[in-house]
């Protein structure tokens, strides 16, 4: 057997040595404390404490590493890879300085910049070269991922079986009641639905999180002794079955493209003529993939409902990339200019469920290169990476593994706590006395979570001696699966991202770059022998590659520590005071909704209301570039006017609106707001006609400027109309009503479009500025002024405005517990309204879509008789227009409305 060269020992000072150990200690605690914490966290919530407290623990245990980093010797990053984590970081800056909405572009630069740190973590980590530190790390923290992702999904199975039915049925008998924004119709659809989230809020991203970690567990065992191959199997049963329960059939697409990835690897490992027939066969299916989506996108091909929903957001991307493809429209940009270029068919969106594209639109054509690159980079290191382990275990393995199984525990008892996730609320409920069965079976989920976190990282511990491998590159060791499956899994993701926005997961995408710089950076062993070499079994042994490292501190270790100190506000500091500012205020807000008023003492509501104020400017203080906070403290602003039965407070209210609407100068809902709380203050100030009129100008001039920015949302013509209608310009006013009614025709949108606000208590459809009563009377006296001919055109428009009117007081009136005779008269109002809508109504688009928009108030309307013939109608004009191929509603629409509420006999 050849002599193989042992590195030469260097002697350290002894207090160096115990800061090593020290910091490593701290690393593993923080590493599996991370890996808990991010993913119970609700990733799309960047305002919230959990959210805060994962920041911190993610910085905690950067500095950690970087101080590590600093005390070591270690060879420089690699070029290509600073490189490209200053170009991503340029671009970021960059984006973020050119942000329309800084309090989504602020998050998303702190994500930004939190993925690099991990990278560059991950990257440190590796270099830790004797034996203590070697790259068992890599295969622990690998387990105590799996093992989060595994709690996950039993955790959604959970939800599936036992919470959602539950909750459905409290909602039913009336013991617990939907959240506002559940209330809709869109959000009625989730509630009542079966796909499952976890903690992630968002099937899709969970199953983006299940699907890398099947691909992690396959890596993990493939190769494994009969122990691990079992425990793999048995996990992978819970990872597969949740997969199924969240639907998303870009997961399933992305897990097969997975098994494809892992399969192809190892039968070119064990049979290398095969990889050039492989590669082929991966880059004919990518282009065919590829002509698929485009022939889809430009509407040669019909794909499944959910990915026409996907090729419209597309859609709308290039057209923002058409305007601005080098620097993109910045940091939360696709959401602020996404109204001006939405689709007919395009429903709302934040985000362009693409990453790719999301980031080309955002941040210009560089920044969908750079991260595919960095991808590219990464990915060849670990195909080339040596072995994941070294030969032979220590104690202080168990020890480091320990460490990790302990802090991941400690994440979830202080979430359980401190924010209490899935069911921890339960125990408190428990403790107060609320024993039934569903409360003791979700304690006992609560309880058993974090002991699952630790089995399953000790299952998956390979033996103590480990068995010897074989090392060679291709070979069927233990570590080459693994990373076979890391290589699969990351390629799984980037297919997923096609169709979703991984990209915001920090779960996922977090776990995924750490283990990736761990691969990046880790040096080849010298200590390393092939006991196969390329002649196959029982070849001579060769000496593994020897490589000479560097020596030096590595100054790029300091960037670590900086990064870290620099995220320290964005990622902390700002989250954890305004969202836990936020989170106490919508606390007392579900208190004063669930206590019955007459049994409240008027001081302590209004005390209530001051504590909501307070609470709402800690937010603001904290994250003055926030829009939505401002719009808060406006909202918690009025309610105090409300409980004291006052308007001296009506100065914060203008500059909280007026606030908010400079920092979101694009977007249509704070000038709304604007328009909205103008028009009340010329309603209060009727007994002076010439303030009056200002502030109604100034309403009419906002109205119009959202309308204008969201020109397919008709709630926001309808309320300029208003505007106008007040002014006593009653033409101006009805043609903005008939602006709305034009719009919705080919709308297919559940959010806004106007059919919906007959049965959708909550549609974007309804305006919001509270007036309709008021509404009401100025458009009955409009009509008292009209005689036929030219002023049919002026009914029909205050027709429709009068239908939607009626609609919303119905639905105020429900809310508030109306008395039947008032809902009975407002019931027929509204049938009544529909003949004014039909005046002067002459193509068939627009009698086939009134047509439809009067079966549809029906609705509100019960028991009348009339109901099937105006269903009958309604079909038939609809036919006619399809025959003519100039719908009245879409298609999809008239069906699914038919089917759900029309009855033709």
């Amino acid at each position: 057997m050849p002599s193989i060269e042992q590195p030469t020992a260097v002697a350290r000072p002894v207090w160096r040595t115990s800061a090593q150990r020290s910091l490593l200690t701290g690393a593993c605690l923080l590493a599996g404390m991370y890996f808990v914490t991010r993913a119970m966290a609700n990733q799309f919530m960047p305002y919230s404490g959990d959210a805060a407290f994962s920041g911190a623990v993610c910085l905690l245990f950067a500095a950690s590493v970087g101080a590590l980093a600093l005390l070591k010797p270690s060879t420089g990053a690699p070029r290509s890879l600073l490189l490209l984590g200053v170009l991503g970081a340029g671009l970021y800056v960059s984006g973020l300085l050119r942000s329309p909405n800084l309090g989504v572009g602020v998050p998303l630069a702190c994500d930004g910049a939190m993925y690099l740190l991990l990278l560059l973590c991950g990257y440190a980590i590796a270099q830790q070269d004797d034996a203590e530190w070697s790259d068992s790390l890599l295969h622990l923290f690998s387990r105590a991922l799996v093992a989060m992702i595994v709690v996950e999904a039993l955790a959604a199975i959970w939800q599936r079986y036992v919470d959602l039915p539950w909750l459905h049925q409290q909602v039913a008998a009336g013991r617990e009641m939907l959240p506002t924004q559940l209330q809709s119709t869109a959000g009625l659809l989730r509630f009542q639905g079966t796909d499952v989230f976890g903690t992630f809020g968002n099937p899709n991203s969970l199953a983006a999180y299940l699907v890398i970690g099947v691909w992690l567990l396959a890596g993990l065992t493939w190769d494994g002794s009969l122990r691990r191959r079992i425990t793999g199997a048995v996990l992978l049963v819970p990872l597969v079955w949740a997969l199924l329960l969240t639907h998303s059939k870009g997961g399933l697409v992305a897990c097969a493209v997975g098994a494809w990835f892992f399969f192809s690897q190892r039968v070119s490992g064990r049979w290398p003529a095969f990889k050039r027939p492989l590669i082929t066969l991966t880059i004919i299916g990518f282009v065919l993939a590829s002509v698929v989506l485009a022939l889809a996108c430009t509407g040669e091909l019909e794909l499944g409902a959910s990915m026409q929903v996907r090729l419209d957001y597309w859609r709308v991307a290039w057209r923002m990339i058409a305007q601005r493809p080098l620097d993109g429209v910045g940091l939360g940009g696709f959401a602020e200019w996404y109204p001006f270029f939405k689709t007919l068919t395009g429903t709302e969106t934040r985000e362009a469920h693409n990453d790719y594209v999301h980031l080309f639109a955002e941040l210009g054509v560089l920044a969908p290169v750079v991260y595919l690159t960095l991808w590219g980079v990464l990915l060849k290191a670990g195909g080339r990476s040596s072995a994941v382990e070294k030969i032979g275990a220590t104690e202080t393995t168990d020890h480091r593994e320990r460490l990790v199984i302990l802090g991941g525990v400690a994440g979830f008892v202080m979430l359980d706590i401190a924010f209490q996730p899935l069911n921890a609320a339960e125990v408190w409920r428990l403790f107060g006395g609320q024993v039934n069965a569903h409360t003791l079976f979700a304690v006992l989920q609560t309880v058993a979570l974090p002991v699952l976190f630790g089995c399953v990282v000790v299952g998956l511990r390979k033996p103590n001696p480990p068995t010897p491998f074989p090392r060679r590159e291709g070979g069927d060791g233990e570590a080459i699966a693994w990373r076979h499956g890391f290589c699969a899994a990351a390629g799984a993701l980037l297919v997923h991202q096609l169709v979703d926005f991984d990209f915001r997961a920090q779960a996922v995408m977090g776990g995924m770059l750490l283990l990736a710089g761990m691969i990046c950076g880790r040096p080849p062993h010298p200590q390393s022998l092939s006991l196969a070499g390329e002649g196959g079994a029982g070849a001579a042994p060769q000496p593994a590659l020897q490589t000479k490292p560097r020596e030096g501190r590595g100054n790029w270790a300091w960037a670590i520590v900086a990064l870290a100190l620099l995220l320290l506000p964005g990622a902390v500091y700002v989250p954890i005071v305004s969202g836990m500012a936020r989170m106490a205020a919508e606390w007392r807000e579900q208190e004063l909704r669930e206590t019955p008023r007459p049994e409240d003492p008027p001081l302590d509501r209004k005390v209530a209301r001051e504590d909501i104020v307070a609470l709402r400017q800690s937010a603001v203080d904290a994250a003055p570039f926030d829009s939505a906070a401002w719009i808060d403290l406006a909202g918690a602003y009025e309610s105090l006017q409300a409980a004291i039965g006052s308007r001296k407070y009506q100065g914060e209210i203008l500059r909280c609106l007026q606030e908010a609407e400079r920092l979101r100068p694009l977007a249509a809902y704070p000038k709304s707001l604007l328009g909205d709380y103008y028009l009340r203050a010329g309603m209060r100030a009727r007994g002076n006609r010439d303030e009056a009129t200002v502030a109604w100008e100034k309403a009419a001039e906002f109205h119009q400027k959202a309308a204008e920015r969201y020109p397919l949302a008709p709630g926001y013509a309808l309320a300029a109309g208003d505007s106008l209608l007040l002014l006593g310009r009653t033409g101006d006013a009805a043609a903005w009503y008939w602006r709305a009614f034009e719009a919705d025709i080919g709308i297919g949108d559940v959010n806004v479009r106007l059919s919906a606000a007959f049965t959708d208590p909550q549609s974007g459809a309804l305006p919001r500025h509270g007036l309709d009563g008021e509404i009401i009377l100025e458009l009955d006296r409009a009509l008292s002024k009209q005689s036929s001919g030219a002023a049919s055109a002026i009914v029909r428009g205050i027709g429709l405005r009068r239908m939607i009117a009626f609609a919303a007081m119905i639905h105020e009136a429900r809310r508030a517990g109306g008395m039947s005779g008032l809902l009975s008269k407002f019931g027929g109002e509204l049938i009544e309204s529909g003949p004014y809508l039909l005046a002067n109504v002459t193509t068939i688009p627009d009698l086939a879509h009134a047509a439809f928009l009067i079966a549809m108030s029906y609705e509100l309307a019960p028991g009348n008789p009339n109901k099937a013939r105006a269903w009958t109608l309604a079909r038939e004009y609809q036919q006619w227009s399809l025959l003519k191929n100039t719908p009245g509603t879409q298609p999809y629409i008239f069906d699914y409305c038919l089917a759900k509420f029309g009855s033709t006999r």
